[in-house]
């Protein structure tokens, strides 16, 4: 049996080559949006769909039963079309948990050590020596305990931290380290660094606001490498201004540059958080790893390879829960 796999934008012709060699069994690959021009349009056919922002045409084909979301995560207009499609399986393709632990733990530690602004007055020959922050010993508070949370943990632990967690899904049986959400408001005022690692979905949307600032040590540091809107922009703002905590470090942001605006120049926020001396602020670069392209070809691969075989595929999403 041939499996028809659509790639509705692929990358580039090294990367989509690399794709390609790793493929076994009968899979046919088609790639690009020309298919769907003029009134062919309307008889194209495939069984895997592989795209991060397809619209209702290209999930009308008659024989697609499987959507892969090539990356981690279930961008909110991309679920929306998903919900009129209940019948597809939709999966996201994990290849950058390793790479998106790296940023959070190497946010963390620049806010702790408050390495840039220490960079940027040595460059000017100023020897600005402030007291500095120390973790060990201190506990860290992990939003999302997967693929990239639990990696955090471990090297959480490996600096002296204690570590706790919050998921979606806890232990059955009770324990000191994993809980539900609803143990949130209880952790905050212990941790000294609390790391978002969740995705965006309608229930962790806006899950830290003005009330949850209030509640952490004025000596807190938060990591978002989740997504932006987890974290309330206007409450994030003012608790840094304020100096409710004592600082942020970011790889996700409210304003990004994407597809929907033509990948244009655009400011992170709203709020002027670059004029604030107790952020880090990173361009959502985590998963751009110097051969993420490859990674990702190969998670692919991987997983048109399972299929392929009649073998199940991990990472299902839950496109009713947002991920």
């Amino acid at each position: 049996m041939v499996l028809r796999v659509h790639y509705l934008d692929p990358p580039n012709e090294h990367a989509l080559t690399q794709l390609r060699t790793k493929l076994t069994g009968d899979i046919e690959l088609s790639t690009g949006r020309e298919i769907f021009d003029g009134l062919n349009g309307d008889k194209v056919d495939y069984d895997v769909l592989i795209a991060g922002f397809p619209v209702r045409r290209h999930l009308q084909a008659p024989s697609l039963s499987v959507v892969m979301l090539p990356y981690h995560g279930l961008p909110p207009e991309t679920r929306d079309v998903l919900l009129a499609f209940p019948q597809l399986n939709v999966h996201n393709i994990r290849f950058n948990s390793g790479p998106t632990a790296e940023m959070a733990v190497s946010l963390l530690l620049a806010a702790a050590k408050g390495l840039i602004p220490a960079d940027r007055e040595l460059r000017l020959h100023r020897w600005v020596r402030t007291p500095l922050a120390s973790l060990d010993g201190g506990t860290a508070l992990i939003l999302g305990y997967g693929a990239v949370g639990s990696r955090v943990g471990v090297i959480c632990e490996a600096l002296g931290m204690r570590v706790t967690a919050i998921r979606r899904r806890p232990p059955l049986q009770s324990s000191s380290v994993i809980h539900g959400q609803d143990a949130l408001r209880q952790l905050l005022p212990i941790a000294d660094a609390v790391i978002i690692c969740l995705p965006l979905t309608p229930e962790t949307a806006d899950l830290i606001g003005s009330a949850e600032f209030r509640l952490m040590k004025p000596n807190s540091i938060m990591v978002n490498v989740g997504r932006a809107e987890i974290v309330n922009e206007e409450a994030l703002y003012n608790a840094l201004k304020e100096k409710v905590i004592a600082g942020a470090a970011l790889d996700v942001w409210y304003r990004e540059p994407n597809r929907l605006n033509n990948f244009e120049q655009v400011s992170p926020s709203l709020y002027a958080f670059e004029s604030l001396d107790n952020i880090v602020m990173s361009p959502h670069r985590a998963f751009r790893v110097n051969d993420a392209e490859l990674r990702r070809m190969n998670a692919i691969a991987q997983a048109l390879n399972l299929l392929v075989h009649g073998e199940p595929l991990p990472d299902k999403v839950n496109v009713q829960a947002g991920y």
